[in-house]
């Protein structure tokens, strides 16, 4: 029996096997797509075109199987991570290998199962990580719409830890140097031991339903903002005191700015 052997068939295929395999291992890393995607399936891509090349090169299935799980793979770790820790790249490496191994067969039996075509179920599982990213990223967002998170503030030796509200309407920002400002309540500018005297300059504002007002900045050493996702931390952070009835009796005890997400 003779195959016939379609080399834009065997670089797509293995092109998008790769970006799977790599997708998912920093998916498991918790490594955002929107900063790692372009790198990881260019990297897939370039892959994809040496395993076509090896495979015509050396004439030999096993022989370039081998050659495409310890020569190509641990370079496109490389490529799609960058340069890590020898003992990070060893664990990124094994976790690459793991998926590979689970993949091949959950493709096999899909395969055999529906009839499609590999290349058509492999799309299909790029596009659906992709599509699980972008719909878990949306739904994050919408959560942060209404969600407290856990924060921690730090000056000098005092810390503090309370629960901040994410808050759309908090646009305000350090004059000249467009720093987020956080409104946190007297009781816990009084544990951070913040004097009056430090106040580094003012800030107008205007609420919804309220008239103007003058707010006080004040630099700190560190807010940190806790979330499922990983945290973020703004160092130094610039804070300002709440008005009289703004965070009374309410749970939480800080208006986080979302300056402080950009980066998320």
């Amino acid at each position: 029996m003779e195959y016939v052997f379609y080399a834009d068939v065997f670089w797509l295929q293995n092109s998008l096997m790769n970006g799977i395999i790599l997708l998912t291992a920093e998916k498991v890393r918790k490594i955002p797509y929107r900063r790692c995607a372009g790198r990881t399936l260019l990297s897939a891509g370039a892959g994809g075109l040496a395993e076509t090349v090896l495979i015509i090169v050396l004439g030999n299935y096993r022989l370039y199987r081998l050659c495409s799980l310890f020569l190509i793979l641990p370079f496109l770790v490389f490529l799609a991570f960058g340069k890590e820790q020898r003992g990070v790249f060893r664990k990124n490496l094994l976790l690459c290998y793991g998926i590979s191994v689970l993949l091949g067969g959950f493709v096999q039996a899909l395969e055999n199962l529906t009839g499609f075509r590999r290349s058509l179920l492999l799309s299909g599982i790029l596009g659906g990580l992709f599509a699980a990213a972008g719909i878990g990223k949306a739904y994050r967002d919408f959560q942060r719409q209404r969600r407290l998170f856990p924060v921690e503030l730090t000056n000098g030796e005092c810390r503090v830890c309370c629960e901040g509200l994410w808050d759309s309407g908090n646009l305000l920002r350090q004059p000249g140097k467009d720093a987020p400002v956080h409104i946190v309540s007297p009781e816990v500018m009084r544990q951070l031991q913040i004097r009056k005297e430090d106040c580094i300059g003012v800030l107008p504002y205007r609420a919804l339903g309220t008239e103007c007002g003058i707010l006080k900045i004040y630099r700190i050493d560190e807010v940190a903002v806790f979330d499922s996702g990983g945290t973020k931390r703004a160092h130094p952070a610039v804070v300002a005191e709440a008005g009289e009835g703004l965070l009374t009796n309410r749970r939480y005890q800080m208006i986080v700015n979302p300056g402080i997400m950009e980066s998320w």
